[in-house]
């Protein structure tokens, strides 16, 4: 598994040690490759698909930028032209575009400058096609030891996770220690290492997903430099800011909307939703499940998502005034034979979880091994989560095979006449491709991604879930994509800022804020963008203060907010997490507003507030009035006054204050 982004700027800054003179830098061009050279640096690119042999007094790297292609990694291919070697009194620099399938363009840019130590890079990913989302990363060799980052007196070491891809956030400088010395790292990017099986160093962009179209480019910025301690990093930082290298200050393109089909707008009752939950898990719901019980659980959530396949709860649901949204999912779906056959626990999923699924036997994939993907081996295309969470029977699927299509509506309708008020789609795209034409498992009638052809299926699920009342919904699990929202009226981004299983947040604060500005649009065309985040495996110390950033966030920007009732830890968890369930806000008032590094937002009955920052801030805000406040999830009270408030916010928390 490679990390995943969506590529900004690329930019490696290789700074040597401090010297007394330095030779004038060169940039050549010769048989297959451009080379860069400055005093101890020489960069060597590939013209055949933009790899890098970085030499450095310290040692040798080589850099690698895998860009995504449906479901898959490529990387650029041969220019067309030659690349373009420009030279001044500042230094030189090689400019070389790739062509990259999906109608785009790599462009690098590498670059030494006179009197600075180091090779500094610049990459983009342009699109010169419609609107789409996007991604690519740089990454070479790593080797285990443990990085240091700016602290607040001073370099701090910064523990990684030998056992997953871990994003260690975005620095200005990163510490990457060798034998003796060490690289140091320069960039706006987020640096992460891959697990102890590869020690693989990458960048990524921020933010890390980005939507481009009709020109526009994610870009990246980067700057790496042989040092001999994270001080001299800290220093070197100094002189390349008084520069301006342009590598350490690139920039993002916010894309043009116009051209996103919006469709028709959501109904009225989903536009108003600020929370949203699902199905308790069963360890911690009643077993039985009256009138009493739904009260208790979903008082505060209009909509309840992953509801059971029973219309006595469907009933109940309704009659309590809560919008009851069934589970389902095309792109993965289980073999029951291959499950059974691991023993109890395949027996416990099966039993758990497939038979509860409406119709379940007629999209059982030991019936129709036909539907079964394949990757480019021939191999059947086994669910990554399931082999995670020990269900192996799960497999993705090809939606080319126009019987699962079929299938698919025929079990919609289903689940449709039951009375649900919609559907909750999980794994909404992009999908694995498949290759199971090539190798003879089955055919793929036309030319489309298996991607295509699972959009050309929620086109056709969109219209049949209409046609049993436009107050009906389609909710979509898909990272929130504009091109899906023609046929949806929810998209759910799920694992926002934190997910299930780690503890480092997902999601670096300009990812969120890049996405969060880009809902704007779909709300004015009156769609539903919404937030999942994950706490059980956050800290019991910070918890409600990774909740409270959550929900805050949420609210700056519009966005409904669940959390599958993850918030809940001990009772004093349970508590507050009652307390923020039962938050009304109400309608905004104004723009979000930057508050130094901090971000708040005025609200009918209320405000939120974030500090995305690592440490704490001490902030004074306008306020419409005087009064007092009290503090959502913390038993206090603040006061406005002379129409001023001043908050402290913890690290990486947020505050929701209500007028009393």
């Amino acid at each position: 598994m490679h990390p995943t982004s969506r590529s900004f700027l690329t930019v490696f800054c290789l700074l040597g040690a401090s010297l007394p003179a330095l030779a004038d830098p060169s940039a050549r061009v010769e048989d297959g490759g451009a080379v860069v050279a400055t005093d101890g640096y020489t960069a060597t690119v590939s013209l055949s698909n933009a790899r890098i042999e970085l030499k450095t007094p310290g040692k040798t790297y080589h850099l690698k930028t895998s860009i995504i292609q449906d479901g898959a990694w490529v990387e650029p291919t041969a220019p067309a032209g030659a690349p373009a070697v420009h030279q001044d009194d500042k230094g030189t620099n090689v400019e070389i575009v790739y062509p990259v399938t999906g109608n785009r363009q790599f462009i690098l840019d590498v670059s030494a400058y006179k009197d600075l130590p180091g090779i500094y890079l610049v990459s983009k990913l342009k699109s010169l096609g419609a609107l789409h989302s996007d991604y690519f990363f740089w990454s070479w060799e790593g080797n285990g030891k443990t990085p240091e980052v700016p602290g607040a007196v001073g370099p701090v070491a910064r523990e990684t996770d030998p056992a997953t891809y871990d994003r260690i956030g975005a620095y200005d400088w990163v510490y990457l220690p060798e034998d003796t010395g060490g690289l140091a790292l320069f960039s706006k990017q987020t640096v992460g290492f891959g697990p102890s099986t590869d020690h693989m160093a990458f960048l990524n962009a921020i933010p890390n997903n980005q939507l481009i179209g009709g020109g526009s480019s994610l870009n990246m910025g980067m700057g790496l430099v042989s040092v001999q301690t994270p001080q001299e990093a800290a220093d070197l930082l100094r002189k390349l800011r008084a520069r301006k290298i342009p590598a350490l200050n690139v920039g993002v393109d916010m894309p043009s909307l116009s051209a996103v089909n919006y469709g028709r707008p959501a109904p009225k009752w989903a536009r108003g939703i600020d929370k949203y939950n699902c199905w308790p898990f069963a360890s911690c719901a009643p077993k039985q499940w009256g009138d009493a019980e739904i009260k208790e659980w979903f008082a505060d959530f209009p909509l309840v998502s992953h509801i059971p396949n029973d219309p006595a709860i469907i009933a109940r649901l309704h009659k309590a005034r809560r919008h009851a949204i069934m589970y389902i999912n095309f792109m993965e779906m289980l073999d029951s034979v291959a499950q059974k056959a691991v023993g109890p626990k395949g027996e416990a999923y099966f039993k758990g979880n497939w038979e509860q699924i409406v119709d379940h036997e007629n999209m059982d994939l030991s019936k129709h091994p036909n539907w079964i993907a394949y990757d480019k081996e021939g191999k059947a295309r086994q669910s990554v989560w399931g082999a995670q969470a020990n269900v192996p029977g799960l497999y993705n699927t090809c939606l080319h095979q126009a019987d699962l299509q079929d299938a698919a509506i025929a079990q919609l309708k289903k689940v449709m006449a039951l009375g649900v008020d919609g559907i909750f789609i999980d794994n909404a795209g992009p999908i694995q491709e498949c290759y199971g034409d090539q190798f003879g498992k089955h055919t793929h009638s036309d030319g489309k991604t298996n991607t295509e052809m699972y959009n050309l299926l929620m086109q056709r699920v969109y219209k049949v879930v209409k046609s049993y009342g436009d107050d009906k919904i389609v909710i979509l699990n898909s990272g929130i994509t504009p091109d899906q929202w023609a046929y949806s009226d929810v998209q759910m981004w799920e694992s926002c800022l934190y997910g299930s299983g780690v503890v480092a947040p997902t999601t670096e604060w300009p990812d969120a804020k890049y996405m969060g500005e880009l809902q704007a649009d779909a709300e004015r065309h009156g769609k539903v963008p919404v937030i999942l985040s994950y706490f059980l495996d956050q800290p019991a110390a910070v918890r409600s203060d990774r909740v409270l950033y959550t929900y805050a966030y949420a609210r700056l920007y519009g966005m409904g907010w669940g959390d599958w009732y993850s918030a809940m830890g001990n009772e004093c968890e349970k508590r507050a997490s009652r307390d923020l369930y039962a938050v009304d806000l109400g309608k905004p008032q104004g723009k979000v507003l930057a508050n130094g590094r901090a971000y708040s937002r005025m609200f009918e009955k209320g405000i939120a507030l974030v500090n995305p920052e690592r440490q704490p801030q001490t902030i004074t805000i306008d306020t419409p009035r005087d009064g007092d406040l009290r503090d959502v999830c913390f038993d206090g009270t603040l006061t406005a006054d002379g129409k001023k408030l001043t908050v402290t916010l913890r690290p990486q928390s947020g505050r929701v204050l209500l007028w009393k």
